[in-house]
């Protein structure tokens, strides 16, 4: 697996999170997967048709961005599960060389409200 240098900042209605770290990269058939630790949590980046986000830690949650439909998740709280559904928005995935893209727009509809998100990942060799 290769280093790779990460760059993710995460913006919604309640605040922005942003960040650097070092991400192992692999190589699937679904495509090119990142992996690496934030603040609070891990993250796995899957970069494909469709783009994934997990994340461990004591918020969790695997959200799938598509942009020809809405996807389901869980997300994984101190205060127990909340599903919700996942709708994008916006979806950029570029890759130039050894250097990778995603800029998504997405809305996560919760049982009682809606809330948009914004997410920026930049991954280089």
């Amino acid at each position: 697996m290769k280093k790779y240098k990460v760059f993710l900042s995460a913006e919604s209605e309640e605040g922005r999170e942003s960040f650097c770290a070092v991400a192992e990269r692999s190589c699937g058939k679904n495509g090119d997967e990142f992996v690496f630790s934030g603040r609070d949590g891990q993250y796995r980046i899957l970069l494909g048709e469709r783009v994934v986000i997990s994340r461990t830690g004591e918020l969790a949650y695997r959200l799938t961005l598509d942009a020809s439909e809405q996807t389901q998740a869980v997300l994984q709280t101190a205060f127990g599960e909340i599903p919700v559904g996942v709708r994008a928005e916006r979806l950029s995935v570029r890759s130039r060389g050894e250097s990778f893209f995603l800029k998504a727009e997405y809305i996560l509809s919760f049982p009682d409200f809606t809330q948009k998100h914004r997410i920026v990942f930049t991954a280089k060799e």
